[in-house]
């Protein structure tokens, strides 16, 4: 026959290893679940319990006490067990229903011990309340569909089965067998080898429910903010759009309006204030919808031979409509350099570097573009003189929504250089900022020429 103190001490270890080992769990997977945290808290009080049962022979008569009070942490663990898996399955009100009657048969239980019950009763309630425990996790394991059915089938079983014989045990008690405290009998070892039996099932089975739940949390959490994300581009693409027309109309009505009153320069500066607006509102609605392209997963990109010099060129008069402030210098090679890309997106790379420079640059003071060819690669730099950005922040204004500090006091969204990054990676290129030999920052974007973009594909 099993030693059923070697059966105890097993209890009290296994109890404290799924402890330990839904801690480790949670610590790695960081997220909070409340039946986890209970389920783990009835294995400590469990494995406490099981383990001053072992001590009892060990201990002196005006210490049996304890070993009493390990009796009645059995009971509570096995209850706060049936509580966590009410919790987790979802049981209505399981606080009230289960929670509340487990503390008071703990409660009842503790109370027979100093007022005298003799230990054939005691240990008959006991063992009534940890089959009425077990019996409740069976039937609701057996009873519930929403979750791994053959797991909690098997879980439901072994539960039932367990509870059978401790309810046994107290109907033998019933017909006048005495039942002593983990004596070394026949029924004592079948019940404590099932229960380390179920002890065994339950703990890894609960654990592998308690995953499939948090993976199940993370994809509905993932589709949540998938949908959320693909609402936000939807409603920022529909903005844009609708916003299109009326801006057109804005710019267009501005442009007649300083023709037809060049004679009245006092108007002038207000008209200008308007097309700076008009532009800087459409920049921005550009760099909205090139991030919906680019972060798109069906976007791919379709290059095109672009003539680098004609797209600065180009992007020179919408880039002095922005502001009147700086003064915007151009120096570029006479002949052409041509990159593989899209023309569009370059653009935008353009105007948001632009737009970055002449926002944080002091009035009068000048942007500087220059473009040459090194190393098979173009290099555009931009240098403006304004307040740099500090080496701890160099990386993380390339970042969404990351701002530096000195544009804390300064409006925009934190996307214009996030976007500049992302097309130029999507170019294979490179972007980087240095701070500039006068003072002020010195952005450096470096793409394939056609030829070698041509052969990096191949």
């Amino acid at each position: 026959m099993v030693d059923v103190r070697t059966l105890i001490s097993s209890m009290a270890l296994g109890n404290l290893a799924f402890a330990l080992l839904v801690w480790i769990y949670s610590r790695s997977s960081k997220q909070k679940n409340p039946y986890l945290s209970l389920w783990q808290l009835a294995k400590v009080v469990a494995g406490c319990g099981y383990f001053l049962g072992w001590l009892r022979p060990l201990l002196p008569a005006d210490l049996q006490i304890y070993a009493q009070l390990g009796n009645v942490m059995q009971v509570l663990g096995i209850g706060m067990e049936l509580a966590a898996y009410c919790a987790f399955l979802g049981v209505p009100q399981w606080r009230q229903r289960v929670g509340l009657p487990v503390l008071a048969g703990g409660v009842v239980f503790a109370l027979s011990f100093p007022f005298g019950v003799d230990q054939h009763t005691t240990i008959a309630l006991g063992t009534g309340l940890a089959g009425i425990a077990y019996l409740a996790m069976g039937l609701l394991m057996l009873r519930n569909p929403q979750r791994d059915s053959s797991l909690t089938q098997v879980m439901g079983t072994f539960d039932c089965l367990v509870a059978a014989l401790l309810l046994s045990k107290v109907g033998m008690g019933l017909f006048g067998i005495t039942l002593v405290p983990y004596a070394a009998s026949g029924i004592n070892a079948l019940i404590y080898t099932t229960a380390f039996v179920v002890l065994l099932t339950n703990g890894l089975g609960f654990l592998l429910l308690a995953k499939q739940e948090d993976d199940r949390n993370l994809r509905r959490m993932l589709d949540e903010l998938t949908q959320a994300d693909a609402d936000q581009r939807q409603f920022i693409s529909m903005l844009s759009h609708e916003v299109r027309s009326p801006l057109a109309v804005i710019g267009a009505t501005t442009e007649l309006l300083a023709v037809h009153l060049r004679e009245q320069p006092q108007h002038q500066p207000l008209l200008q204030r308007v097309q700076r607006g008009v532009a800087r509102l459409s920049n921005f609605f550009d760099s909205c919808l090139t991030q919906d392209r680019v972060y798109s997963r069906n976007y791919t990109l379709a290059p095109v031979d672009v003539d680098v010099v004609d797209l600065i060129r180009m992007a020179r008069e919408s880039a002095e409509a922005l502001s009147d402030a700086q003064h915007l210098v151009m120096d570029l090679p006479t002949a052409p350099v041509v990159v593989s890309g899209d023309p569009v997106l370059l653009r935008i790379v353009l105007m948001n570097l632009l737009v970055n420079a002449f926002k944080f640059s002091p009035a009068g003071s000048s942007v500087t573009v220059r473009v040459a060819c090194v190393d098979a690669h173009c290099r555009i730099t931009l240098e403006d003189h304004g307040p740099g950005v500090p080496e701890k922040d160099r990386i993380a204004i390339f970042q969404k929504y990351r701002r530096g500090g000195a544009a804390e006091c300064m409006p925009g969204a934190g996307l214009g250089l996030a976007i500049v990054k992302s097309v130029v990676d999507l170019h294979h290129g490179s972007v980087r900022v240095e701070s500039a030999a006068g003072g002020g920052s010195l952005f450096v974007v470096e793409l394939p020429c056609a030829s070698n973009r041509a052969s990096q594909m191949q």
